[in-house]
C-alpha cells in the first residue's frame, strides 16, 4: 500500500505553486520568492534550463535562472514540452497575458519551429487587446482560449484532437471557430481541457454571483418557459420552474 509523506526539501523552499502534467515526468515548483524551480525528465530541454543544461534527468529541484519577467500564473507540462502564462506587470502592454514554451518541437507541441531550452515567447495570432482567458496542454497538443472569443490551437492532431476538421498538424498556432450555443454564454465561463488525444470545451451558462439574473436572462424566452399562472384580471404570467424554486428558497432563507 502506498502512502503519501511530506518532502522536507519541499517545505525548506516555501513552494507556493506546484505544475505538472497528466502525461509528463517532469515538474516545476514557484516558491514565496518567485522562484521557479524543476526537476523530473529534461531529454527535450522541457525543464527550460538552457542548452548547457540538457541533462537527460535532473534529480534535484534546481532554479531556472532565465524566466519571461512577469507573474507567473500557470505551467502546463506536455510529454516533451512545457507552456507558460505569465501576466505582465505594465497594465499598458498588450497583450497582457503571453504564452511561453521550451523542449522539443518535433511533436509539434511548441507553437513554433525550432527546438527551445529557454522559455520563449509564442507570437502567432496572439495581437494586441487579446488576452488569454484560459490554455490547456495534452500530450503533444494545446488549446488557448481568448477574451475574443476566440480558439487558438496547434500542435499533434492525428486523432483531430485539434478540431480543425482534419487531421493535419499544426506547428504554428491557428484559430478555429468556437460552437455555436442557443443562447448567449459569457466568453468567461468557457473553459478548455486537452486529454491524452482528445480535446474538450466546456461552458457554464451560469455565474453564481447572480444566479438569479442569470436564470430570468436564460428562461425569459417563451420556449423556456415551462409553467403559466392567470391573475384576478385575467393576465397570463409564463414563468419557469427553475425560477420559482429558486425564489422561494430564498424567500425561506430569509423568513
Amino acid at each position: 500500500m502506498f502512502e503519501i509523506k511530506k518532502i522536507p526539501i519541499l517545505m525548506m523552499k516555501n513552494v507556493s505553486k506546484i505544475f505538472s502534467g497528466n502525461n509528463s515526468n517532469h515538474v516545476f515548483l514557484l516558491n514565496s520568492n518567485q522562484e521557479l524551480l524543476c526537476c523530473g525528465d529534461n531529454f527535450c530541454g522541457q525543464l527550460g534550463l538552457e542548452e548547457s543544461r540538457k541533462e537527460k534527468e535532473i534529480k534535484k529541484l534546481t532554479k531556472i535562472q532565465n524566466i519571461p519577467k512577469g507573474e507567473i500564473i500557470d505551467i502546463k507540462c506536455g510529454s516533451s514540452h512545457s507552456i507558460m502564462l505569465i501576466e505582465n506587470e505594465n497594465e499598458n502592454q498588450n497583450p497582457k497575458r503571453k504564452l511561453y514554451s521550451c523542449g522539443n518541437s518535433q511533436y509539434n507541441g511548441l507553437g513554433k519551429y525550432k527546438d527551445t531550452y529557454e522559455f520563449t515567447e509564442i507570437r502567432s495570432l496572439f495581437e494586441n487587446n487579446n488576452n488569454i482567458l484560459d490554455f490547456s496542454v495534452g500530450v503533444n497538443h494545446t488549446l488557448v482560449l481568448t477574451s475574443k472569443r476566440k480558439m487558438i490551437v496547434f500542435g499533434d492532431n492525428d486523432y483531430g484532437q485539434l478540431g480543425t476538421g482534419n487531421t493535419r498538424s499544426k506547428s504554428i498556432p491557428i484559430q478555429i471557430r468556437l460552437p455555436k450555443l442557443r443562447f448567449n454564454v459569457d466568453i468567461s465561463n468557457y473553459h478548455v481541457s486537452c486529454g491524452y488525444n482528445n480535446s474538450f470545451i466546456y461552458y457554464s451558462p451560469f455565474s453564481f454571483s447572480n444566479l438569479e439574473e442569470d436564470l430570468i436572462k436564460l428562461f425569459k424566452r417563451k420556449e423556456f418557459c415551462n409553467i403559466s399562472f392567470k391573475t384576478e384580471n385575467g393576465e397570463i404570467i409564463e414563468a419557469h420552474k427553475l425560477i420559482l424554486k429558486y425564489r422561494l428558497n430564498q424567500n425561506r432563507k430569509s423568513n
